[in-house]
């Protein structure tokens, strides 16, 4: 394995011999007055069939990591120096992930389902917002060109408004079987969809709330400068190595 500087403002580069190919880059946390972000890991992993497929998980990717470092001193490669054209492969898939990646992929898992919830929320009431995508990627639509800020303002407003509904479903959902196999949280913000639907007076007033913060959001994030690139500490590169 080999650490070389500069693979993104001042990040250190690491090859090492996964049998996988990914990139693995290893984010700074942040702290300041507007926000506070905890270090993570985030993986871009080679698929054949797919391409290029974002992995988030924060369990997944540190096992990734941990079985990629265990290969590499398994083949007493942790000293070897690489060839410049492995670097350069290597700083090539970088950059490229690094400019496709947008601060949507680093939102916590946390907001998810919120997002998700939100999203079918404000589209269901407000046609006006013009959202063309899918069911499954509506959030994506309307929240993704956001900042993590922004995206925390919404998730958090969001979870504040609807926890009154959330606690009236959350024993029924608790105590129901026919949700067996469904995420928790997916099966009770539908439910709390539910309920909000029913209660017209509070569903209007939530609507008018969130499109207010909504509004605030893309006026934060209009003026939030990108900081995916500069948060990078490491990039771990595998170029992949089957059974061999």
């Amino acid at each position: 394995m080999d650490h070389s500087r500069g693979a993104a403002q001042g990040a250190e580069l690491a090859l090492i011999s996964g049998r996988d190919a990914f990139t693995m880059l290893h984010l700074r946390g942040t702290d300041s007055h507007d926000s506070f972000l905890p270090p993570r890991l985030l993986m871009i992993r080679q698929n054949a069939s797919e391409g290029a497929v974002l992995i988030r998980d924060q369990i997944a990717c540190a096992q990734q990591l941990e079985e990629a470092y265990e290969r590499t001193l398994s083949l007493r490669l942790e000293d070897d120096t690489p060839s410049q054209e492995q670097i350069t492969v290597a700083l090539a898939s970088l950059a490229s992930h690094v400019d496709e990646l947008t601060e949507w992929d680093l939102r916590p898992s946390r907001l998810e389902s919120l997002l998700k919830a939100l999203a079918a929320f404000l589209v269901r009431h407000n046609p006006d917002l013009g959202v063309n995508a899918e069911l499954g990627s509506i959030d994506q639509e309307l929240f993704g060109h956001l900042s993590l800020q922004g995206l925390e303002m919404i998730g958090e407003s969001w979870g504040r408004l609807i926890d009154p509904f959330w606690e009236q479903v959350k024993q029924e959902v608790r105590t129901s079987f026919a949700y067996e196999g469904l995420p928790q949280g997916y099966i009770a913000l539908e439910q709390v969809l539910q309920k909000l639907e029913g209660d017209y007076l509070n569903r209007d007033l939530l609507l008018e709330k969130m499109l207010t913060v909504l509004e605030e959001a893309e006026q934060l994030s209009a003026r939030h400068e990108p900081e995916i690139a500069s948060r990078i500490a490491v990039a771990f590169f595998s170029e992949g190595a089957g059974e061999h």
